[in-house]
């Protein structure tokens, strides 16, 4: 109840601070509140082909993602010597690549849209969750490991009743904040790299200097992220109930 209570102020805040500024300056600078709702109404009723495009990019992106980060982040904690050794420089060199440079080599590299922008978003996102999924699996109790290899397992049963449930939950843990983030990556590349989507109406927003268009696809993007959180939530409110939620008091 107090987390309803804090966003409502936060909101109440946002607005109050967005209404403020529009008094003071000039509308071409800062458009009131009327002029986004004009904006945000217009979005839903004239492009809404946009929003769809972009989340279904966003979603086979980030499937494709989930799906081989998990599959690595496994074969990275099951095999450390050899897989894990491997990857794990692999993707310290991935991820200090700029967002940028993945932008611009799939500009050059791949002509169909689609897939550009896949690219970016996969290569971005997946190491990641393949990280995240490792991290997880390096973290299981020493004590378990003792007590399951007591009864000598082979690496197949010690694979599927131990490293795959470990690995299944950190990689529900990590889809929160990296389907965030990937979302954000998303709309960067349309904006770039795209001739529809989000991010390209929000490039068609800034070079007309439509300043309430722009904040109008914000409203979309922030809407869109509450939603995906949720669903997440209720994701893993359902998989993982079976998880004790530690509270300090």
């Amino acid at each position: 109840m107090r987390n309803k209570w804090a966003l409502a102020l936060v909101i109440v805040l946002l607005l109050g601070g967005v209404q403020i500024s529009s008094m003071v300056l000039p509308s071409f600078i800062f458009p009131g509140l009327d002029q986004i709702w004009a904006s945000f109404v217009e979005i839903l009723s004239h492009q809404l082909s946009d929003i769809g495009i972009t989340l279904a990019r966003f979603t086979v992106a980030l499937s494709l993602s989930l799906a081989a980060g998990w599959a690595i982040g496994l074969a990275m904690g099951a095999f450390r010597k050899t897989i894990g050794e491997f990857f794990t420089p692999a993707f310290s060199i991935m991820q200090a690549v700029p967002a940028l440079s993945w932008v611009l080599l799939a500009v050059l590299w791949i002509s169909d849209v689609n897939l550009r922008i896949g690219f970016i978003c996969f290569f971005i996102s997946m190491p990641l969750i393949a990280i995240a999924v490792y991290e997880g699996i390096r973290n299981i109790d020493p004590e378990i490991v003792e007590a399951v290899d007591q009864f000598r397992p082979t690496k197949l049963q010690v694979l599927r009743m131990l490293l795959i449930p470990q690995s299944l939950v950190y990689l529900l843990m990590s889809v929160r904040s990296v389907s965030a983030f990937s979302l954000r990556i998303l709309v960067f590349a349309e904006l770039i790299a795209a001739s529809t989507g989000i991010g390209q109406r929000m490039q068609v927003a800034q070079t007309n200097f439509q300043l309430d268009m722009i904040f109008a696809w914000t409203l979309v993007l922030i809407i869109v992220n509450f939603v995906l959180v949720f669903l997440i939530d209720k994701t893993e409110q359902r998989l993982l109930r079976w998880r004790g939620e530690a509270v300090i008091r």
